[in-house]
């Protein structure tokens, strides 16, 4: 991204934050203006003992004056600039959090937990801009000042330390190229190591049953990764070393420049030396800062770039979906109670790990209210694609979905979901109840639904933080997301292979008692099992191979094996 894009992206960002930034920018420029171009007007008149007009021999109340001017307007800037970041760091935060939610499970999955988290730290990278910024101008308007000052003094000296100046900063910023590509690369391996990290760490366990897996993890990734990013810090480090010893020698040789080469050059007399000298040592410090800039501003472009990426990959489906959920009359043409749902000439493919296309073919399908189906086919069948495409949370290349014959267009894709309640194969148990279901001994629907789950000496009812704790076994949390489920009290349930873990006695108790309760009580329930043994409780038994449906019967004409 080029520098200028930057700059303005950034400048339009804060002036858009505040419609003062860009007047109080200019009242701390010109204050100083004021303060350095007096100051180091000053100290070259104290040494050489000449006087200041209406001050005589007393400047010390000019330096005074001049010293609270700067004291007052940096203090309100800092302040102001402190509150902007704040409100910066929190509104691009904010803005990530709500492309995520707005935006499509196929964009989430794309991009993967870890380049999220790395955007996280970009919002922050992108939030300290002001202040950074604030350094660059105020140093900017020193370091101009001061190069005025010395072509007052002398034309060709100060265009001779001028372009001696320019000269080392175009070799600084050519080097600073090469470290901006190695941290880009150091990014990418980013990624990747903490792919490998979440890999131990989640599967520990089967990390810990073989040496073959042990070793390859640690040797052909973890290792591997972290001898790429080391030689690559190790030249990111020296790049920044040589271009540090660069800004700070380059310092002595214009210092050098000016005390050997001017004299002979120029004639000058030793009082215009040593102001030049002076001056020079009045810059050190701006100059500094302008350089230490630098890998800031590349950090910050870097940022901006990754944010925009990522931008650009949601952007087709980051609309105001989420917000029209709650506009009035929002979703109004699906409301009422369920019918049914269609689903007619569906297409939907993705590709795969292994990089090989999976295809999705669906010609018409119809779910009725209060049907018990099961949903079976072996591993890699398209039964969870289906599921996906049933539940509204992948939306088909082709063909149409239907809840109680109306279309489900994306403006209604949101309230379509909002008609299921959901437990995936990999469910995620959350640890606080964002339902906002009443977590309490006085609601008679939860205390039934903990009995009827067999949880009532096991689960812990936490009414002070309105939830259910979740330090449970596996089959145990499968059962308290039931819980959370049936008190969404949703119409449609869907559940995709939720007994799989539970024991012979409640899977039986499961499919023999509770699917029927649940479908007296009026629900429709979608099941993905390989159950068979009790697919006769099933009203319709579908069944996937290679992304088709081999057959859709009813119970009573299935010949059960």
């Amino acid at each position: 991204m080029a520098g200028k894009g930057t700059y303005l992206e950034m400048l339009k960002v804060l002036q858009g934050r505040s419609k003062y930034f860009l007047p109080l920018l200019l009242i701390l420029g010109g204050s100083n203006v004021v303060w350095n171009a007096g100051l180091l007007m000053l100290i070259n008149k104290v040494l050489n003992r000449e006087t200041l007009p209406y001050f005589g021999g007393q400047s010390w109340p000019l330096f005074i004056g001049l010293l609270v001017l700067s004291y007052w307007v940096s203090r309100l800037f800092q302040r102001y600039l402190i509150r902007i970041s704040n409100e910066l760091a929190f509104e691009y935060e904010m803005k990530l959090f709500n492309s995520l939610r707005s935006s499509s499970y196929e964009n989430i999955m794309t991009l993967g937990t870890e380049k999220i988290y790395a955007l996280m730290e970009d919002t922050q990278v992108v939030s300290e801009f002001p202040q950074h910024f604030i350094q660059l101008v105020n140093s900017a308007i020193i370091v101009a000042i001061g190069i005025i000052y010395l072509f007052t003094i002398s034309v060709p000296a100060a265009a001779l330390v001028l372009g001696v100046m320019l000269l080392l900063a175009a070799l600084y910023f050519y080097k600073n190229i090469r470290i901006v590509q190695y941290l880009n690369e150091t990014r990418s391996l980013s990624d990747s190591y903490h792919v490998s990290i979440r890999d131990l760490l989640n599967g520990f366990k089967e990390v810990k049953m073989s040496s073959r897996r042990n070793d390859n993890l640690y040797f052909k990734h973890l290792n591997k990764n972290r001898l790429v990013a080391k030689t690559l810090n190790y030249k990111i480090l020296q790049g920044w070393l040589n271009n540090d010893l660069l800004g700070r020698y380059s310092w002595f040789l214009i210092i050098g420049v000016i005390l050997y080469l001017l004299p002979s050059m120029f004639g000058m007399q030793t009082e215009n030396i040593t102001t030049f000298v002076v001056t020079l040592l009045f810059l050190s410090g701006p100059i500094g800062e302008l350089i230490a800039f630098i890998p800031h501003y590349s950090r910050v472009a870097m940022a901006i770039g990754r944010l925009k990426v990522f931008d650009e990959t949601i952007r087709h489906t980051h609309t105001s979906i989420m917000m029209k959920m709650h506009d009035d009359g929002g979703g109004a043409e699906l409301a009422g109670s369920f019918s049914d749902i269609r689903l007619d000439n569906i297409l939907y493919y993705h590709q795969q790990e292994d990089n090989n296309v999976f295809t999705v073919k669906l010609d018409h399908l119809t779910i009725r209210k209060g049907e018990l189906v099961f949903v079976t086919g072996g591993n890699g069948s398209g039964k969870t694609t289906f599921i996906n495409i049933l539940a509204g949370l992948v939306q088909p290349r082709e063909g149409n979905v239907s809840y109680n014959g109306i279309p489900v267009t994306e403006d209604l894709s949101q309230h379509y979901r909002n008609k299921f309640a959901v437990i995936f194969g990999d469910n995620h148990l959350f640890t606080e109840n964002y339902d906002d279901a009443k977590i309490s001994r006085e609601n008679p629907q939860l205390m039934d639904l903990i009995e009827q789950m067999k949880l009532t000496d096991i689960i812990v009812i936490n009414e002070e933080r309105n939830k259910l704790e979740t330090e449970l076994s596996k089959a145990q949390r499968k059962r308290l997301a039931m819980i959370y489920a049936l008190l969404e009290q949703k119409e449609i349930l869907i559940l995709d292979e939720w007994a799989s873990d539970q024991d012979s006695h409640f899977k039986s108790y499961f499919y023999l008692q509770y699917l029927g309760r649940l479908k007296a009580m009026g629900k429709t329930i979608i099941a993905v099992t390989h159950d068979d043994l009790f697919f006769d409780c099933a009203d319709r038994v579908i069944r996937f191979d290679y992304g088709r449906i081999l057959y859709d019967r009813k119970v009573d004409r299935v010949a059960l094996t």
